[in-house]
């Protein structure tokens, strides 16, 4: 027998206490009412007992797979499918790798100002999805300006590592619009290649582009971001730069793929998938079953008791 409380015991025991402590009049009623108060507390115990065994199939895919997010503030430009943003775009599009790779190992490393990895390798893919719908950029007042190249000495450490932990291909997916609003050059890639069996360099946005909106916490609204530059302040606009993405992607050795629906990378998951050994495993679990409408019954009886009765002598 197990308990999966549906309000906390201690919350719940406390809410029980001063429904005791409000006692009616007349011995009967407090009695009935400590069993109310009582079976409420049973059944927010959600008490469940074993129901035989459940044998569950998963597929297990030697493959380790990283995603690298660009988070900056251009990936909330408006020009992915039908005016969403791109960062919605990476959701969406990660969420069907996700799901199409099944089986397989994913880590998450984001970049904006500095790059870090928030997600090492997990074979949920539910905490994989959860991670990424948490993505959101910094706010403006903290941008100093982008760069592809705050990425390159985090994700080489990582695919580094990974490769002397395991023997498991390492596919890569490098997902930003490829702009840089520094000074600094892009740096070469080329010393990741070693490190990675497949993947993709996945670019968001368009060359029209699109503008940006951030969250304001003060006013309680999305305010569109403003271009200074110039004698006239205007909406800014982000542009993809598939020039420096197109070059990663031969540095890594990796396709590009220009995204503007999930399908598009339908072509690399289905090489990946041949590529790579899979093994369907099999895990028996304990099932069981809740029986708080055991308890349910004896409530609605008291209730309904207590309901006549008041109208009664109401």
């Amino acid at each position: 027998m197990i308990i999966r409380p549906i309000i906390p015991i201690a919350l719940m025991a406390v809410i029980c206490i001063v429904l005791l402590v409000l006692k009616r009049r007349g011995v009967g009623p407090y009695i009935r009412q400590i069993f109310i108060v009582l079976l409420l507390f049973v059944i927010n115990l959600r008490i469940m007992v074993p129901n035989g065994e459940v044998t569950i199939e998963e597929r297990d895919m030697n493959m380790n797979v990283v995603f690298v997010i660009d988070n900056t503030i251009s990936m909330v430009a408006n020009d992915y499918g039908n005016n969403k943003t791109r960062l919605e775009g990476v959701n969406e599009c990660a969420d069907y790798i996700i799901d199409e790779l099944n089986g397989a190992k994913f880590s998450i490393v984001t970049f904006n100002k500095e790059a870090k990895l928030i997600a090492p390798f997990t074979k949920d893919g539910n905490f994989a999805k959860t991670t990424l719908e948490a993505i959101y950029p910094l706010d403006s007042i903290y941008s100093k300006g982008t760069t592809l190249n705050v990425c390159r000495d985090v994700l080489f450490n990582h695919l580094k590592e990974t490769r002397e932990k395991t023997d498991a291909k390492i596919v890569l997916f490098f997902i930003s619009d490829g702009e840089n609003t520094t000074e600094d050059k892009l740096k070469s890639f080329s010393e990741l290649a070693k490190y990675v069996d497949g993947g993709a360099v996945l670019g968001f946005g368009t060359d029209k582009g699109g503008t940006m909106s951030l969250y304001d916490k003060y006013t309680e609204e999305y305010k569109v971001i403003q271009d200074y530059r110039g004698y006239e302040t205007k909406d800014a606009v982000s542009k993809i730069d598939e020039g420096n993405l197109k070059a990663i992607a031969d540095d890594v050795g990796i396709n590009y793929v220009h995204m503007e629906k999930p399908s598009d990378i339908d072509s690399v998951i289905s090489k990946l998938s041949a590529d790579v050994q899979m093994e369907p495993t099999e895990d028996k679990i304990k099932d069981y079953t809740d029986i708080y409408y055991i308890f349910v019954i004896p409530l609605l009886g008291l209730l309904g008791y207590e309901f006549f009765a008041y109208r009664k002598y109401a």
